[in-house]
């Protein structure tokens, strides 16, 4: 197996934004939020200092509306908070659309915060995938793989996410569950090589023992993808690293 720079691939977000150049639909409808994408913007800020920031992920929506989809690791608190109040001050400052924030938390102690600004509330939308019932989803999907149907770029969204959720196995469990669905469901080949990357993402996160991570690569065949889009995230997320730290 080739090596990797692993630091890489220890960091969830990096998972949420792959799966959310292929997948960003998903997460709507995950909030229960009825709106349909259209555009995603550039997420690169630069202030009144001439400091610059990057968001993490932002759509345009058909209603007009403006979301930043940030990722939170760790608890949302305060600090969070007042992140997203100053990426959407930058979008207020460049659009004319409404902004709304959404925060993707993956951590479990989460706390509500909103920030008044004279007449405005900056209220984010927390989505919180450990409140998501993840055994749910996999039954779903097993149904799916047992009644020999395909898999659609929606169930793959889902399984990208379900290690996150909240599940009654152990992650190493739910992982191999979901690398065994991979390989005997009817998938696509453009779904297939966007899963061979997120799952790496997942597995290298959850999977501890050096074995048990190649048995399930191996699975999923991520090394016989070397043109997969995980391949080409590696490649150019590189690339930003290394100017970044210039």
């Amino acid at each position: 197996m080739t090596k990797f720079d692993r630091k890489i691939y220890h960091n969830s977000d990096i998972k949420y934004k792959l799966s959310l150049i292929n997948h960003v639909q998903y997460i709507f409808d995950l909030c229960g939020i009825e709106e349909k994408v259209i555009h995603v913007l550039p997420t690169e800020q630069i202030d009144k200092k001439f400091s610059n920031k990057r968001l993490d992920f932002v759509v345009e929506c058909e209603s007009g509306n403006i979301y930043d989809i940030e990722f939170e690791s760790l608890s949302v608190t305060e600090n969070t908070l007042e992140k997203t109040w100053n990426y959407a001050k930058g979008l207020i400052c460049k659009y004319d659309n409404d902004i709304y924030s959404l925060i993707i938390a993956l951590s479990e102690n989460n706390k509500f915060y909103e920030k008044q600004i004279g007449t405005t509330t900056h209220k984010p939308i927390l989505l919180e995938m450990k409140k998501i019932n993840g055994d749910e989803h996999l039954n779903n999907i097993k149904k799916k793989v047992n009644d020999n149907k395909e898999l659609t770029s929606h169930d793959c969204a889902i399984i990208e996410t379900i290690p996150d959720m909240k599940n009654t196995k152990k992650p190493e469990i739910v992982l191999e569950e979901l690398c065994n669905l991979i390989k005997n469901g009817k998938i696509n080949a453009e779904n297939r090589t966007k899963l061979q990357a997120t799952m790496w993402l997942n597995i290298d996160k959850y999977i501890k023992n050096l074995e048990k991570r190649n048995e399930l690569m191996e699975m999923i065949d991520v090394e016989k993808s070397q043109k997969s889009e995980f391949f080409k995230w590696q490649e150019e997320y590189g690339k930003y690293r290394e100017k970044k730290e210039k």
